[in-house]
């Protein structure tokens, strides 16, 4: 099996979040085996889905540092199988159109882990006389979780780490942060009493509408499907009640749906409608001050915020969502912010929660690792262009070993977005392939 049929191999297992990524790394696993590399499965839970990190080393001494390739190989689910075009509505088959290959997870950085095993395999284990650590992580979009669980578990001591990313195979020096927001929307003691009626009573009905994304990818809070569907309930004339609401599948990933049950059963006052729209409302406003406060050097060049999804409770609504931090805009500007969403919760009744915080990354642009990297970058592609990105990375997790971290892979960043008919360029693999040998010749063998 050649490198592509592999890649088309890979597509077709499935590591979204809704399955898992245990599959996924066995197979992985006996890759890296028949290469000649020793391999370790640390096996986890997240979410009640059984995840793995695997490890795969050269055989080195206890007191040496390992040179780092690390790669998240989870994504996020495939949404509506319909949008599926270029893959007869199937994420999971993968298909070439020229230069083009399309799957779940071309896009993102299930195949650079790939790109880092075809390069070793080139190089030969046994040319390869310092210690590497290939890896692979879950929980890329649930706070880096198993990159977390991996640094507190295994003893990889490292002075240098390449990171997988979706960088469209430029070197990226900076990442932002990642503040995870819950907002809990309580219903009136009315609305849930009845809520209660409408599901004993058998004569009762109840209306329902689904809202969809759009096709084009969410750029801005008013693209999104949830907030679409608040929209629509705030025009409703008074006298419904909420019976269900529910859209999308993670607070760091963008809905694909939104859906809506409702009643008309006469008017409450205070209402959750009432509440959820005036929190949205505090969350544009938010979006609005992050998207008029340009950061310099970043890629796309504004602090982007999720709305991620939304869930119907008995006696509440759960709405949860991220935004991004970055060294450049002070944290009293950031808290400040916060502050103004916070006190518009409050005013609706409603919890407003920060319950994860992971720190920007940044490497200094001066080092030797970086201006090396630049260097076979220039050979490999004829470009010396680096820059930072707008999305969070696993880099913000190994960095705190005092690892000196760069964040490189052949996908194309999509405004942060997960979207049908994924895809990455052949020719982009091939680039990243030589990229990564080069920077082994230089630091291993």
């Amino acid at each position: 099996m050649n490198f592509i049929e592999t890649c088309r191999k890979a597509i077709s297992i499935d590591s979204s979040q809704s399955h898992g990524n245990g599959d996924l790394a066995v197979y992985f696993g006996e890759l890296c085996r028949e290469a000649g590399l020793y391999v370790e499965f640390h096996d986890e839970v997240l979410n009640g889905l059984s995840q793995k990190n695997l490890v795969a080393k050269t055989l080195s001494s206890a007191n040496e540092f390992e040179f780092i390739l690390q790669t998240p190989i989870d994504t996020a689910d495939p949404g509506i199988y319909a949008f599926w075009t270029k893959t007869e509505q199937n994420p999971f088959n993968a298909s070439i159109y020229g230069d083009d290959l399309f799957g779940l997870g071309t896009s993102r950085c299930k195949l650079d882990f790939l790109c880092k095993l075809e390069a070793i395999k080139e190089i030969g284990v046994k040319n390869i006389k310092h210690p590497i650590a290939l890896v692979a992580t879950y929980g890329e979009l649930t706070g880096m979780a198993g990159a977390i669980k991996l640094i507190r578990k295994t003893k990889l001591k490292s002075k240098r780490a390449l990171i997988g990313g979706v960088t469209g195979n430029r070197l990226v020096t900076g990442s932002v942060g990642l503040a995870k927001v819950e907002i809990t929307v309580p219903f009136t003691k009315e609305e849930i009493e009845a809520r209660h009626q409408h599901d004993v009573v058998e004569s009762s009905s109840s209306q329902s509408k689904i809202f969809y994304k759009n096709e084009e990818g969410l750029v801005h809070l008013n693209k999104n499907p949830i907030v679409h569907m608040v929209n629509f309930l705030e025009n409703l004339p008074q006298g419904i009640v909420v019976l269900d609401i529910d859209g999308g599948l993670h607070y760091n990933t963008t809905p694909e749906t939104a859906y809506l049950e409702f009643d008309l059963m006469g008017g409450f006052e205070n209402s959750i409608i009432e509440k959820i729209g005036g929190v949205i409302k505090s969350l544009v406003e938010l979006e609005r001050h992050f998207h008029e406060t340009p950061i310099e050097g970043y890629e796309p060049p504004f602090t982007p915020m999720n709305l991620g999804s939304i869930r119907t409770f008995r006696d509440h609504v759960k709405l949860e969502g991220c935004c991004k931090i970055t060294s450049e805009i002070g944290e009293k500007q950031y808290e400040s912010w916060m502050n103004q969403v916070k006190e518009s919760c409050d005013g609706y009744d409603a919890n407003f929660l920060i319950s994860e915080y992971k720190k920007p990354f940044f490497t200094n642009p001066e080092s030797e690792f970086f201006s090396s990297a630049k260097l076979i970058l220039a050979d490999v592609k004829n470009e010396t262009l680096a820059k930072k990105i707008s999305y969070t990375t696993e880099a913000s997790v190994f960095s705190r070993l005092g690892t000196e971290c760069l964040i490189f892979g052949p996908g194309e960043y999509l405004m942060g977005e997960q979207q049908a008919n994924e895809m990455v360029r052949i020719s982009r693999l091939n680039e990243a392939v030589n990229f990564y040998k080069m920077i082994l010749e230089r630091y291993v063998i």
